[in-house]
């Protein structure tokens, strides 16, 4: 199978630096978005040392376990998710670390939503608000969940959707990479089939532009267009926030072109023993409403999380909400 992917990042309409980081190496089959938050140096640094340090991680992996690549064996036992897990683990302790040892850092952290693709198998790891979105057959659907303040209160039916998206609190997230040392990490994973789209993007888009306009954009091509239509349009309703968008396809081998697919079988990425009292609720994979089933965002533990109480809500500009 044949992985065609574009990018695209903006300082949106609004800003005067661009604090989102973004990485593309097809060689690893890596992809990632890191939105980051604590001002002009902090955020911009948190997001890159998060990207570079999640791409270091997973190439020395790859050199040194490359069987663990090859997609062997089922989904839910994919020694993958072990491995973006733990590099989004040692990206958050080097953002924590880094902000600790200069105080002009102080209170940096960023999102990470990570997608890495191996032997016909795509894990993601996610931490914060950007987002993860296949489309399948003509669906689309959001398969990590926001750490935010609106989403939990639209979860406990304090909120609807449309409500948080208007919400003054939207940009207040509950986890992040680097606000404290130990971060709860959600890892996820489908079965790629051909034809299957998915779309990696900072909250500078998903604010601004509806999921279906996400799939009709997708769906309309050519794909190494995409992103750019999609920075457009969300610059074209305000641009308020840094965007960047990876979009990717897979497309059958010529050989096989016209073998049909098989049946849908997202699964989920079981969890690591319970986490302590400093984790979070696992989270689960929102469904858009037209899309089919999916599997549940399946929430891992820090591997040394501190038996304390869960960490404070970040603010995006880095303050403590």
């Amino acid at each position: 199978m044949r992985i065609r992917h574009a990018a695209m990042t903006h300082v949106g309409m609004k800003r005067d630096h661009n604090e989102d980081s973004h990485v593309v190496r097809p060689d690893l089959g890596l992809f990632m978005v890191a939105d980051g938050m604590g001002g002009h140096n902090g955020g911009e640094h948190a997001s890159r040392v998060s990207i570079t340090t999640v791409e270091e991680e997973v190439s020395r992996s790859r050199e040194q376990r490359p069987e663990a690549f090859a997609g062997k064996g089922p989904l839910p036992e994919s020694p993958v998710a072990d491995i973006l897990r733990q590099a989004l683990e040692t990206a958050c302790s080097k953002v924590w670390r880094a902000a600790k040892a200069d105080p002009a850092l102080e209170g940096m952290g960023t999102t990470s939503t990570a997608l890495l693709i191996a032997g016909g198998q795509a894990i993601a790891g996610h931490v914060g608000d950007s987002r993860f979105y296949m489309v399948r057959a003509g669906h689309i659907q959001l398969i990590s969940e926001d750490h935010s303040l609106v989403q939990e209160q639209v979860k406990a039916g304090i909120l609807t959707p449309e409500q948080a998206r208007a919400s003054r609190f939207k940009n207040i997230i509950t986890r992040s990479i680097g606000f404290e040392e130990d971060v709860l990490v959600d890892v996820m994973g489908v079965a790629v089939q051909p034809g299957d789209q998915f779309l990696l993007c900072s909250d500078g888009l998903s604010n601004l532009v509806e999921e279906h306009e996400l799939r009709e954009m997708l769906d309309a091509g050519p794909l190494e267009d995409v992103p750019a239509k999609l920075v457009d349009l969300a610059n074209a309703r305000g641009g308020d926030d840094n965007i960047t968008v990876i979009v990717l396809q897979a497309d059958a081998d010529e050989a096989v072109a016209a073998a049909p697919a098989p049946a849908p079988v997202p699964a989920p990425v079981p969890e690591s023993p319970a986490p302590t009292a400093a984790a979070a609720a696992p989270a689960a994979a929102s469904a858009a409403s037209e899309a089919p089933s999916a599997a549940p965002a399946a929430a891992s533990p820090a591997t040394e999380a501190p038996a304390t109480e869960a960490a404070p809500a970040a603010a995006k500009d880095g303050a403590a909400a």
